[in-house]
């Protein structure tokens, strides 16, 4: 796959809202409710992944040709709905 500079911001862009979207949910998750860590250093490859190479609909999570058995690691669960 080629990645144009466009598709190359809109990705970088991706990954900016995913990082502020992960932050919005720790905020909200209240005292002692997230460990952001693992999942923080992750955020480029999710962004990378669900920007340009999965296969994936959010619009239609049950789409029988989507990607499935990408995320096997409980510790960077919380990226995926950000991802999506």
């Amino acid at each position: 796959m080629i990645y144009t500079p466009d598709r190359i911001q809109d990705i970088e862009a991706m990954a900016k809202y995913m990082r502020l979207t992960a932050l919005d949910m720790a905020l909200a998750a209240g005292k002692g409710g997230a460990h952001l860590g693992g999942g923080l250093s992750c955020i480029e490859i999710f962004a990378a992944l669900y920007g340009g190479v999965l296969r994936f609909d959010a619009k239609n999570p049950c789409w029988k040709d989507r990607e499935t058995d990408i995320l096997e690691m409980w510790s960077l669960a919380w990226n995926t709905p950000v991802a999506v």
